[in-house]
Formats: C-alpha cells, sequence, structure tokens
C-alpha cells in the first residue's frame, strides 16, 4: 500500500520513466540547436546579414566619382537686363534715386524761329525730377552640425575621406538661391513693385485676329506674325517720339511655346529662311532702320498667361542701362559665422547677405507688351 502511494505521487509529479526520457530528449535537442547557432555565428563573424564574400574588397575597389550632380535651373536676368554692381549704390542703402530732367519753351514760335509776323523769343525752361527706387535686403543662413563636423573628421581619420565637403555643398546650394532671387526681382517684382514683365506703365497692344480667326502664333502665318511685330515696333516707337537711335526696342522677349514654333524653316516665294525668326529679324521695321533686333525666348513661369485677360505676353524692350537697369548695391557676400547650442544640438551657422534694388525702368516709352500671341 506504501509503495502504490509512492509510485502514485511521482506520477502525479511528472517523474514517471518515460517522461524523464521525453525530457532529456528535449534537452539534447536543445543543446544541438545552442551548439549549432553558436557554431555558425563563429563562420560568419557577425549577427548582421552580409551581402557577399569579401565584401570589404568590392568596398576597396569602388572608383567613386567626386563630382556631384547638382540640381538643373535656368537664371537669365544677366542675360535680358542689365546690372549695374556696386559702384555709386554699394552697400546696403534703403533707397536709390537718380534725376531726369524736362525741357519746355514759351510761346507758340516754331522752336525759336523768326518770321516777318514774329518777333517773340521764346524762354527755354527745365525742369529737373528726381525717381526713388528701394531695395530688397536678402539673407541666408548655412547650418554645419557640430556631430556632422566629427562625423566627417572621424571619417577622414580613418582613410575613407568623403568625396565631397559638407561646407562646400551648402556654400553651393546657398549660391544658387543668390541668382534665383534676382531673377525674381527682375521680371516679377516684389513688394508690389513692377518687374519687367508687368509694369502699368508700359503701354500694351494687343495682336489681332489672323486668317485663321485667332491671334494666337500658332495659328498664324509668318507674315501675319511679322505684321504684329511691326505694328507692336510702330506703337513703342511712336511712344518714343520716333528717337530711332536712343529710343527704339531692339529685343523681344517671348514664352517659350511661341519661340519654338518660330524655329520651323519657312518660304516665302522662292525665297526660303532657316526659321521664322530669321526672316522676322531680317525684315522687321526695326532691322530695316539698322537696330540689330534679337527675339530671346524665357521660361513661362516668368511670361506665359501674364497679358491681358491671362493671355501670352511678348515684351518689347531696349536693353540699354541708361533706360532699363537692375542696381545690385551689394552682391552676395559671407557676413559671419558664429557658433549655437540652440540649432541642432550644436552648430556653426553662417550667414550671407546681400542687397538688390527695385528694377529701374527709367522710360516705358521704349517698352511695349504684346499681348495674345
Amino acid at each position: 500500500m506504501k509503495l502504490f502511494a509512492e509510485k502514485e505521487d511521482r506520477r502525479l509529479k511528472g517523474y514517471t520513466p518515460k517522461t524523464r526520457r521525453v525530457r532529456a530528449e528535449d534537452s539534447n535537442r536543445r543543446n544541438e540547436a545552442l551548439y549549432r547557432h553558436y557554431t555558425k555565428a563563429r563562420q560568419m563573424g557577425l549577427d548582421a546579414a552580409s551581402s557577399e564574400s569579401f565584401a570589404f574588397l568590392q568596398s576597396a575597389l569602388e572608383g567613386i566619382d567626386p563630382e556631384v550632380i547638382s540640381p538643373l535651373s535656368a537664371v537669365t536676368a544677366k542675360r535680358d537686363v542689365p546690372i549695374k554692381v556696386g559702384g555709386s549704390y554699394a552697400g546696403f542703402p534703403q533707397y536709390l534715386s537718380a534725376f531726369a530732367r524736362d525741357v519746355a519753351s514759351t510761346g507758340t514760335q516754331y522752336f525759336g524761329l523768326q518770321g516777318t509776323s514774329n518777333t517773340d523769343i521764346p524762354e527755354v525752361q527745365t525742369n529737373i525730377r528726381k525717381a526713388v527706387w528701394r531695395t530688397y535686403d536678402w539673407q541666408a543662413v548655412m547650418t554645419v552640425s557640430f556631430l556632422d563636423m566629427k562625423r566627417m573628421d572621424f571619417s577622414n581619420s580613418t582613410g575613407t575621406q568623403p568625396p565631397v565637403a559638407l561646407q562646400e555643398l551648402l556654400e553651393e546650394s546657398v549660391g544658387e538661391m543668390w541668382p534665383k532671387a534676382v531673377d525674381y526681382v527682375a521680371y516679377a517684382g516684389f513688394l508690389g513693385d513692377p518687374g519687367l514683365i508687368q509694369n502699368p506703365n508700359v503701354g500694351e497692344f494687343t495682336v489681332p485676329n489672323g486668317a485663321s480667326g485667332f491671334p494666337q502664333w500658332a495659328k498664324k502665318t509668318p507674315q501675319e506674325i511679322l505684321e504684329d511685330i511691326n505694328t507692336a515696333q510702330t506703337y513703342q516707337l511712336q511712344a518714343a517720339v520716333y528717337a530711332e537711335e536712343r529710343g527704339m526696342a531692339n529685343r523681344l522677349l517671348i514664352p517659350y511655346s511661341q519661340y519654338t514654333a518660330l524655329t520651323l524653316p519657312m518660304t516665302i516665294g522662292s525665297v526660303g529662311y532657316d526659321s521664322t525668326i530669321t526672316y522676322i529679324k531680317k525684315n522687321c521695321l526695326a532691322a530695316q532702320r539698322g537696330v540689330d533686333f534679337d527675339i530671346v525666348p524665357l521660361p513661362s513661369d516668368w511670361i506665359s498667361g501674364k497679358g491681358s485677360g491671362g493671355t501670352d505676353r511678348g515684351v518689347l524692350y531696349k536693353t540699354d542701362e541708361k533706360f532699363l537697369q537692375l542696381p545690385i548695391p551689394q552682391p552676395m557676400m559671407r557676413g559671419m559665422t558664429v557658433p549655437s547650442i540652440k540649432s541642432r544640438g550644436g552648430s556653426f551657422d553662417t550667414l550671407f547677405v546681400g542687397c538688390i534694388g527695385q528694377l529701374q525702368m527709367r522710360a516705358t516709352q521704349t517698352m511695349a507688351y504684346m499681348d495674345g500671341i
């Protein structure tokens, strides 16, 4: 009876001979699994996954191109607008000014001509007017964190020098912002001040419909396009009191879509031209009066849809710094570099500054807008 009770007690506690055998087998399996795991770890040398054998050799044989591909961008203000850097404007002025004079005379004589019935001598009078334009401060900050600098130093010390310098990349990025700001002021204006494309003091000319019933150049013949340009040139020259040498426009800015259509070859009668542009530049009114006339495309963001009623616009103007200029009192310069513990856990912040003047359109009579092209 006592032996039966001890046997029953061992069975209830899980100590039967069969249970001991099963548990022993489980223990052996776990030991074998652990052995395989640690053996594999010793063979791999790392817990992390490996790409291929001799990976270090592949890294050592990589040829890294040190030239970094920069993003594409277009800046055209220096092509289209005379830019005056520094000079008497150097520094950070708030306003820029210039003077102009008006001339008139008294009486009703013919500019001082004397006749038998005219003995009055006219008195010449002049008036001085002052024009004032504002300036815009420009600033940008380049931040290099302290940790990034230490990481670059560590990389250099281990012989794995980065292909580029972080500071150099940031400086190039800041340098790409500056000409974009110049373009913005030149074409669109800033703070309500007009740019080259939208000045309310410039006369507007809406091109008429062609034989197709539409005004757009894409639906007009080369002769009709030439007629539109000649009409605009006549309108502008009339506003400039027919001062051909000093006041006749010599450039036309148009959107790329219109410019592309003008690049196609054409034939009039037996005379062939490599493009409509060549035909217009050779036969327009300005060319006939000895003006070297040019047609230049402008990115659509600046000029497309800027005409009356949201139509595409062409800008006819004279590229003479006496009448049109973009002053830059202070080109982009490095202002200062200071340490900071409030930015990115500690950094060195470099401030770049500059000053751009309002676009000075000193004689809007030398300009005209062509809308609806």
